[in-house]
């Protein structure tokens, strides 16, 4: 009797240790998500915006990089290629989903918008001021054509991530028969 009660003991705490290795795993587990979700979304809109230009211009409007709602929302515009030669300029946008503050929305031109996370815990976006002495404007400076893209994902955890995009097409001219693709305004 004393012999299965001993083995009972030397079990229990066995088991209670798994247990708690189990719960650590879980945990670290969860981290690892949420850091790979925050990693995936700044990759996913610095791929993109780094073929825009702080300052397209056509037919005398401009189509560069704004920053809006408070820093929740950026639009700017990519080029389109045909033979080497830009034939389009096509508006693309990211913004919280005013039904959902946690899904982060992206819309290219006229395509339906789409989810690209449902973990968002807050996103900010600055465009890159006058010789980068900050990134907080509303709009990229020419003589410093980068936006900074703040996030914090909140999914089993919480991680932030800050990254600075370059734009490369700062100093490349358009034809005066490049179409541009963006929706109606007040569309999206």
């Amino acid at each position: 009797m004393v012999v299965a009660a001993i083995i009972s003991a030397v079990l229990a705490i066995a088991f209670a240790g798994l247990l708690g290795s189990n719960r650590t795993w879980r945990t670290g587990r969860d981290k690892l998500l949420c850091r790979q979700e925050a990693r995936k979304i700044v990759d996913n809109i610095g791929r993109t915006l780094r073929g825009s230009s702080p300052g397209w211009s056509l037919g005398g409007s401009s189509y560069g990089i704004t920053v809006s709602d408070s820093g929740k929302r950026l639009d700017f515009y990519v080029p389109q290629l045909e033979g080497g030669e830009i034939s389009a300029l096509t508006k693309v946008t990211y913004k919280l989903d005013p039904d959902d503050q946690h899904r982060l929305l992206r819309k290219r031109g006229l395509e339906t918008p789409e989810v690209v996370s449902d973990s968002i815990g807050s996103i900010n976006f600055g465009g890159g001021c006058g010789g980068c002495s900050a990134y907080t404007c509303d709009s990229v400076a020419q003589n410093c054509p980068s936006v900074k893209v703040d996030i914090t994902v909140a999914d089993g955890g919480q991680f932030s991530i800050s990254s600075q995009v370059a734009v490369r097409n700062y100093e490349q001219s358009l034809s005066a028969d490049v179409v541009v693709e963006a929706p109606e305004a007040g569309d999206f």
